[in-house]
């Protein structure tokens, strides 16, 4: 079974507060951290996708 939030790879996590329920993806593109915000509808069919926020984020180093 093919895992759909994978989201190919790139640094995806669920959200919590008034935000539960979405899901973050975070996108690294020429040195600018971007941050789409998205929900996922399984039901009623067709499955859906709500983006609610792109923008520039905070860029977060691990160490």
């Amino acid at each position: 079974m093919v895992d759909p939030y994978n989201c190919g790879g790139f640094p995806n996590h669920l959200l919590k507060g008034k935000l539960r329920g979405y899901r973050a993806l975070e996108i690294d593109w020429e040195d600018v951290a971007y941050r789409l915000v998205y929900r996922v509808y399984e039901k009623p069919s067709p499955r859906r996708v709500l983006v609610i926020s792109f923008a520039e984020h905070d860029k977060v180093l691990l160490v």
